[in-house]
Parts: structure tokens; sequence; C-alpha cells
């Protein structure tokens, strides 16, 4: 979740920082002035949105399936379905921000303008954008290692996890023995 959100806030930086504006009706077609942050702008949009293969796909697989096989199931599944309605609108309102900011024309103010945003700016997303693909390529060894914290960290419920709790969770990415993995 730091991930997405910390590359979105700097992909936000990156678009005041070149259109000089906040207001994102004064923005449109920044993709032509800024590729990089724009193909940063859909992996942050699509890691919160919750959509594979990125970070953000994990932990709502993890909610829907602790909603899905949660005792009474009744309740719990009415708490998925919630769940992924609030996915697709995530994805509606980030498809909305990737339009309005970077698809469209130009505006005149901006036709000229250097392209690009520092590279200081650009570096730093394409690490965490990085990081988003990475975490929801192999998450087992994200969860693995919080399940090891948890582990350490506790005597009670939580200890009593068992060690191959990841046998129970069907897409954990490419297969990645999560017992071989120790915090």
């Amino acid at each position: 979740h730091a991930c997405f959100k910390s590359l979105l806030f700097f992909n936000s930086g990156s678009l005041l920082f070149r259109a000089g504006t906040r207001n994102m009706d004064l923005m449109g077609g920044m993709v032509k002035l800024m590729p990089v942050t724009a193909g940063c702008a859909i992996v942050g949009a699509l890691s919160i949105a919750g959509i594979p293969p990125f970070n953000g796909f994990v932990s709502k697989w993890l909610i829907y399936q602790s909603a899905i096989f949660g005792k009474p199931a009744s309740i719990y599944i009415v708490y998925a379905v919630i769940a992924i309605f609030m996915s697709t609108v995530t994805l509606a309102y980030f498809i909305k921000y990737l339009g309005s900011a970077y698809l469209g024309t130009l505006p005149e103010r901006l036709v000229g303008s250097p392209a690009g945003s520092p590279k200081s700016m650009e570096i730093v997303q394409l690490l965490l954008a990085a990081a988003c693909l990475l975490m929801g390529i192999f998450p087992a060894a994200i969860v693995s290692m919080f399940i090891g914290i948890l582990h350490s960290a506790s005597n009670s419920i939580v200890a009593r996890m068992p060690q191959d709790a990841m046998g129970a969770m069907p897409w954990m990415g490419v297969a990645i023995d999560a017992n071989s993995i120790r915090a």
C-alpha cells in the first residue's frame, strides 16, 4: 500500500512541477512531455485498483479470500462483494485521472516546454513502480516475512498460526516455497 500511494504522490508532484497547476482541467496530453511519469502513473493506478500482477492485488486477494472463507459465510460474502465493487470504483476514477492528465491535447501554454521531470523525480517513481510490480509477482516472500515477524512478536493466537499458512493461498504469484523464507 505504501509503495503505490507513494508512487501516486510523487506522480502528482511531477505533474504539478511540469504543468504548473493542480487543476486537471488545465492539463491533458502530458504523456507527450512526460512518458516516464505517465508509465509510472499507469502502474500506480493499476496497483491501487488491485489489478494483477501488481501489489495492490495481493492485499485485495487476501481480503477477498478472508471474506469468502470466513464464518459465518453469508455476511462475509457481502463484504467481498463490497470490496470488489470498491475496487471497480477505484479503477474508474483512476482511469479518469489518467485520461485527464495524460491523454488528450497538450495545452498551448505547455507546447515547447521541456520534456520530463527532473531525473531525481523520475528515478524515485521508477523504483516505486518496480517495487509495485515485484511485490505483485513475488508476494509470498513479503507475506511470509510478515508472518515470521508476527510469530516472533506474539505467543498468543498468532503464534498458533501454522507455518505453512501460505499453502492455503491459491494465488501467491510465482511459485515460491514460503516455508523456505524465514524472517
